[in-house]
């Protein structure tokens, strides 16, 4: 799977904040379980507060929105927090363009 491929190629603990739409497509193709093996300690709804506090590498994995980078960028600047990645998914994945 990608996700897990590109979760593990960052190295260390990580917190991953995942955008409210994309839950369910997480479900269906991975468990919690399988995402805290990639050395994920915490996953949050992107809605929800950021743990400024957190010693670990924050992960965003949203949709291609300006508005929501804008949002995020904002935040982001505001707490003085470096160590991110953003991880952008497209609006249709390409394993269901071919079912």
């Amino acid at each position: 799977n990608e996700l897990f491929d590109l979760l593990n190629s960052i190295a260390g603990m990580k917190d991953l904040y995942i955008d409210a739409d994309l839950f369910p497509l997480i479900d269906l193709t991975s468990t919690a379980t399988e995402i805290r093996r990639c050395q994920v300690d915490k996953l949050h709804k992107l809605d929800s507060t950021l743990n400024d506090q957190s010693k670990n590498k924050l992960l965003f994995l949203l949709r291609p929105n300006m508005l929501r980078f804008l949002h995020l960028a904002k935040q982001l600047r505001q707490l003085n927090l470096r160590d991110t990645h953003l991880i952008c998914v497209p609006r249709i994945f390409y394993a269901f363009e071919h079912l």
